[in-house]
């Protein structure tokens, strides 16, 4: 249309007046749209990167999850909240409960360290850590784990009690250590 514009012959349907002008605004009107389909026709891959970045600016995309480590802690393979021992009679020791410390996260847990402190009121050794493989294993590679034993022994003394302490997984790039709670009961 261009073309034949600049060749000096106006096409036929830009002069002839439409059959009801009150319906149908004059085709010379048309022009512009003619001239950005045929851009976008030629452009297709540029118009396409602008209806992209458009829909981008509107509905912004979310942003990828941070790279953090991150530690759960199983028993048996399942995740667990807390680590309970069974009623244990008093100067008894419970059978140890084996916990996996697994790195969740997308990048490695540094120098991972294992404490295991007792809740006031608690005797100093009523739970301990043995066969720690987390403290002093190495980094902890994403979706690894390693194993410690938890073990409680009910302290001496009379009637029933119940005592508590907070195992705790410290590492050189994690904000905060992660804590699962330590429950015994002595019967």
């Amino acid at each position: 249309m261009v073309i034949g514009s600049a060749a000096g012959t106006p096409p036929k349907f830009l002069d002839t007046p439409p059959a009801d002008p009150k319906n149908f605004p004059p085709l010379k009107d048309f022009i512009i749209y003619y001239v950005v389909a045929f851009l976008v026709g030629y452009r297709e891959e540029t118009f396409r990167d602008l209806i992209k970045r458009a829909t981008d600016l509107i509905l912004k995309p979310g942003t990828p999850p941070s790279a953090a480590p991150a530690v759960t802690f199983t028993i048996g393979g399942a995740p667990r909240q807390q680590i309970q021992f069974p009623d244990t009679a008093a100067g008894a020791a419970a059978p140890s409960i084996t916990v996996a410390v697994q790195n969740s996260g997308n990048v490695p847990l540094m120098a991972p360290a294992v404490t295991l402190t007792a809740d006031a009121g608690t005797p100093a050794n009523t739970f301990g850590t043995a066969n720690d493989l987390v403290t002093g294993g190495g980094d902890l590679a994403p979706n690894q784990s390693r194993n410690v034993d938890v073990t409680f022994t009910a302290p001496t003394g009379g009637g029933a009690a119940d005592f508590t302490g907070t195992l705790s997984v410290a590492a050189t790039n994690l904000p905060q250590p992660t804590t699962i709670q330590v429950t015994g009961r002595r019967v």
